[in-house]
Parts: structure tokens; sequence; C-alpha cells
């Protein structure tokens, strides 16, 4: 009897975290206010049957240790959820998931698509517009929402936000999605930014579509993001200013307005637009040439003045600075046929001509109307194979341009050792495809390809 109670004690180890299990999740009322969690997977462990959260991937890059909270609502709202590593050094890649449910085995996940479901991942992982995981939802009094912060294949301290949510979305199908080719133009002459007006007096009737517009040279199409400078703790270089030196600026003083241009050709009839994306710091928008709205800039501002500026570097209502925060615009009245080509425009904003950044970024939605719903494609998979020479491998995966690669090796999956193979980073191959040679190892070891 004795040995009996010793393995039963043996069996009944309570979790090193409380919130380790979904039945233990932290309660937490939301009325609206912001509110903000420490929170630490190191200790935290996974259950059978636990979804694999945001984690793109069950083997490459798995959800390995979640915390779990429930959110209770006594009004109707849309919260936004973000995780973000404020003051906490941390090599986590978290992932965030909204489920309702009552089974940690039998969870319907949350989304604000209707009709796609985009978890969400960090600044590492393709999170486009920010270095943190970050999603919205709709909660309605009477349901319980449970919350699940996870990391994809690793392990470590975060902070857990909930605050109002600004994004107004409800969006049906991906018109334009981030990182997508734009054209771009900031006017110079001599080397130096001037009004567009100096060189065509016909500049604003014109340079909304490609096809009028003969005398201004806009850059040819570059993946997103377009910009000069420090953005988002990354360095944004990429021949925004058109210069045989892409990570060369404007001269200070002049650096207010870049213009941008992108066309698509819906399948189906739009009826309205939802604009979400990086407007350092803000932007116009149009749509076949005609304004359809406005971010983070005055209402009454002239838009056909080069030197006309955002309202500030910093949102109402708390929400951060324009260089980590998402903004967002709507055009619902806009109505657009099938299968013609529609001319998006967005003259971009800086605060002040002396601002020493620029970027850009952007995601366009259809919020109603037939449109065609473009699913969600995880990032790439790599693949290895042995290579010709004994003892080596070869690793391939698809690649893109605008992005750069490393290859790194690790002991465990649930490492946070990660180390770098090469001491440069790749860059993408002109075929679409990389494939890099590396010396394999005599004991167990696991490989990922990431994007920088």
């Amino acid at each position: 009897m004795k040995l009996n109670a010793i393995l039963t004690s043996a069996l009944t180890i309570s979790p090193l975290i409380a919130n380790d299990n979904f039945v233990d999740a932290q309660a937490i009322a939301y009325t609206g206010t912001a509110l903000s969690f420490m929170g630490n997977t190191t200790d935290a462990s996974r259950e059978v049957g636990e979804p694999i959260h945001g984690a793109l991937d069950t083997s490459l890059r798995p959800a390995v240790a979640s915390e779990w909270y429930s959110v209770t609502v006594t009004e109707a709202q849309r919260i936004e959820v973000v995780i973000d590593f404020e003051g906490i050094p941390s090599g986590l890649d978290s992932v965030v998931a909204v489920y309702t449910g009552n089974d940690v085995q039998n969870l319907t996940q949350l989304s604000r698509y209707p009709d796609i479901d985009f978890p969400a991942f960090s600044r590492r992982l393709f999170e486009p517009f920010g270095q943190f995981s970050r999603l919205n939802f709709d909660a309605i009094p009477g349901t319980t929402y449970y919350i699940a912060v996870d990391g994809e294949g690793n392990k470590g301290p975060y902070r857990l936000n909930l605050r109002p949510s600004r994004d107004p979305h409800n969006p049906t199908a991906e018109m334009i999605s981030p990182d997508s080719d734009w054209r771009a133009l900031i006017a110079r002459d001599g080397g130096v930014p001037v009004d567009p007006l100096t060189i065509d007096d016909e500049f604003f009737d014109k340079w909304h579509l490609s096809a009028n517009l003969t005398t201004l040279g806009f850059t040819v199409p570059s993946p997103t993001p377009l910009g000069y400078g420090n953005i988002n703790g990354l360095d944004v270089a990429t021949g925004l200013w058109n210069t045989a030196d892409p990570s060369q600026q404007p001269p200070s003083g002049n650096r207010y307005t870049a213009y941008l241009r992108t066309t698509f050709t819906p399948s189906n009839q739009i009826d309205g637009l939802g604009f979400e994306g990086l407007f350092d710091d803000g932007a116009i928008f149009y749509v076949n040439g005609v304004e359809v709205a406005r971010s983070n800039v005055d209402p009454a501002a002239d838009a056909l003045n080069w030197q006309t500026v955002a309202q500030a570097t910093t949102l109402p209502g708390g929400a951060g600075d324009t260089e980590e925060v998402i903004q967002y615009a709507t055009a619902p009245d806009v109505v657009l046929p099938a299968g013609v080509p529609v001319e998006i425009s967005v003259s971009m904003h800086n605060q002040s001509g002396g601002s020493s950044d620029m970027a850009f970024n952007m995601r366009i939605w259809a919020l109603g109307g037939d449109g065609v719903v473009i699913p969600y494609t995880p990032p790439f998979l790599a693949t290895i194979a042995p290579a010709t020479t004994p003892g080596r491998l070869n690793i391939s995966w698809p690649s893109k341009a605008g992005e750069i690669y490393q290859i790194q090796s690790s002991p465990s999956m649930e490492s946070d050792n990660w180390t770098d193979i090469f001491p440069n980073d790749i860059s993408p191959s002109g075929t679409g495809t990389n494939t890099s040679n590396v010396l394999g190892s005599g004991n167990k070891v696991f490989y990922r390809v990431i994007i920088r």
C-alpha cells in the first residue's frame, strides 16, 4: 500500500504554472480598459489534443507550450490582442489564438475574417506590419473566450495586452496582399525632392492612372515594404527614393510625400474596400483616380500640395507610434464591377520634411460583394535531401524577391538555442528556389529556414 501511495503521488504532480492547462485559464473580466498581463511559457507544457494555435506546421514550427486566459465581457465590443516583449529580453516566436468551447480537444478558433482564417505570427515569422503577434475578435456577453499564448518551436517570457480594437473591418476577401508589388515615386530634380507640378503641371490630375502620366517616372514594380530609415527596429532601404543606392534618403527638410500605385482586377463585383497596413506616418487612398479615404492626414489638408504632412507620429487614444501600429481606413461606398482593372494609388505623408524614415506596406480587402476569397497560404516548407558528396545535405525552399534567409540548426525542436549555419544571410534566388549545401552531423540535428 505504501508503494502504491508513492506511485500515485508521482503521477499527480501539479503544473509549474497556474494557467498551464486549459481548465485552469486565468480569468479576465474585460470592461474596455486596456489591460496587460506578464507571462512566461518557459515552464509551460502542451496538453493532449491541444490545437497548434497560430503555428503553421506541426513538425517544422510546432506550438510547444501554451498559457491560457479566459475573457468575459459585459458589453459587446471588439478586442485587440497583442503579444509583445516590452522591457523583456525574449526570443519567443509568439503565436496567439482565441477560441470558444469547453474542451481543449474540441475548440472553435475565432477570426475577424468570415471567409478566411488568419492566425497571428511574430515579426520573425510573417506578421507583415509589426514585430508582434496580434489579432482582433468580437466579444459578446454570455460567452467565454479563451486565449492561448504559445511559441513556434520555442519558449520564453511575453506580455499579453488587451485593448479596444481600432480595426473597423469585416473583410470577406483579400484583393491585394502584404508584400505585393507597387510602383513608387518621389518627384526629384537634380537630386532634390521638388513639387511635382514644377516638372509636370498636370501631375495631380494624372499620377493616379498609369496610362496618363509619362513625364515623371515611377520605379519598376517592387515588393513592399517600401521606404527608408529605421522602422520597427529594422532598416528599411528599398529604393523608394529611386537612386542607385537604395539606402540613400532624400535630403533632410524635403522628405514630405511619396506616391505609390498598383492594380488588380476583381473576378466578381466588389462592394466596398478596406485598407490595412503600415503607413509611416499617414496616407491618402485613391481608387481609379478618386480619393476615397485618409489615415492620419487631416481631412482638410490639401492633397495637391506635395508638402502636406501627416497629423502626428503618435496615433490618438494611446494607440502608439506610426512606426509600430497598424492603421486602418475604409471606403464602404466603392463599387467595382467584375473583370474591370482597378487602379489603387496612395500618397504617403511624413509628419515633417525632416523625418528620418518613411515606410509603406498594405493589405486591401473587399468588404462586401462576391469577391473571390484568397485562402491563406502558409509560408514555404523547406525540404532536405542527401547531397552527392557523402556527409553533406541539400536544403531547398521556395524563395521570394525582397526576402533574406538564413538556415539554422538546433539539437532540439524545443530549444531556444537555434544557431545560424552560415556567417552571411542568403539572398533570394532568381530561379524562385534556393538550395544550400550544408555539412551533416553524426548526431541528431534539426534544421530550419527563417526569414530575417
